[in-house]
């Protein structure tokens, strides 16, 4: 069994493909995060990164890496807003359908199918996969980052169940993520 899944692991170069996708992901939280810092400045909520934010990466990054992010930050802050609310969303875009798009052939070799759509459809559809799976990604984000702060006083019954509730809606969501992309990603129409 376990030699059967290793042959098919390599057979189907699944290492490859997840390099592929973790690199495309990877390149893709710098943008992304431009884009967020852009979108705050533009909306004037500086108080988000100062309050929230960097407080939260005092302990978690050394002072050199911090003192970039804050020149990084107040560069969004300041100027070239509009560049990096477009620049940076699409680039994050371009970069994360890529990892979609690296899935598709990773699926299509699991399921021994050849791509058949073209590369226009290729293309639409690992955009709007990836738009689908970004947002489910907030959605579950925010419920995990957000709804303590309408959660009743710690210690009570209620806001211990409604952690195991609000976890189990985040995993629920990924998985769906998940799936959305296995069922949709090959070519086996």
């Amino acid at each position: 069994m376990v030699a059967a899944l290793v042959a098919a692991f390599e057979r189907n170069q699944l290492l490859l493909f997840a390099s592929a996708i973790s690199f495309q992901v990877f390149t893709a939280i710098v943008p992304l995060l431009l884009f967020v810092f852009g979108l705050l400045g533009f909306l004037d909520l500086r108080e988000v990164w100062q309050g929230d934010v960097r407080p939260r990466l005092l302990g978690e990054v050394s002072p050199a890496v911090l003192e970039i992010a804050d020149k990084t930050v107040e560069e969004a802050f300041d100027s070239h807003q509009l560049f990096w609310i477009t620049g940076g969303a699409l680039l994050a875009i371009w970069q994360v359908s890529g990892a979609v798009r690296a899935a598709m052939d990773a699926l299509n070799r699991i399921y021994d199918v050849r791509e058949g759509r073209s590369r226009t459809r290729r293309y639409v559809l690992s955009i709007a996969l990836e738009a689908a799976v970004i947002l489910i990604s907030l959605v579950a984000a925010s419920d995990v980052a957000l709804a303590p702060l309408l959660l009743p006083e710690p210690g009570t019954i209620l806001r211990e169940a409604l952690f195991v509730v609000r976890w189990g809606l985040a995993a629920a969501l990924l998985c769906l993520a998940v799936g959305l992309i296995v069922h949709q990603a090959a070519d086996v129409s």
